[in-house]
């Protein structure tokens, strides 16, 4: 990704977008980027307003017949999901202490 895309990327964030909690805006300072790989970027942005926090995977098309999508929204999609429970944090330590890395076998229930 070229900078100067990601620059647009970022303008259009912060223009389009707003946070899907409390519908606050974003400003250049609320956004970290985590990682790009060719037309593929990861960012963190977090709101000032009420500290929620999202991540946000952008693909860059080059092909101008492509680029039919004129407007971002940002998809909220843990909104229908519960808080994360302590038993849950507990569940999860005890299976990675004894998780060996195998992840073939594990994905081929």
């Amino acid at each position: 990704m070229l900078f100067r895309e990601l620059k647009n990327l970022l303008k259009q964030l912060i223009d389009e977008t707003s946070c899907p909690h409390c519908e606050g805006g974003y400003s250049e300072e609320d956004i970290v980027i985590i990682g790009s790989l060719k037309d593929e970027v990861y960012l963190h942005v977090g709101c000032k307003n009420c500290d929620a926090h999202i991540l946000v995977n952008a693909v860059i098309n080059r092909v101008k017949g492509n680029r039919v999508h004129k407007g971002l929204k940002i998809r909220n999609l843990g909104k229908n999901i519960s808080p994360i429970t302590t038993n849950e944090v507990i569940e999860i330590h005890q299976f990675l202490e004894e998780f060996n890395g195998d992840f073939k076998t594990l994905f081929s229930v």
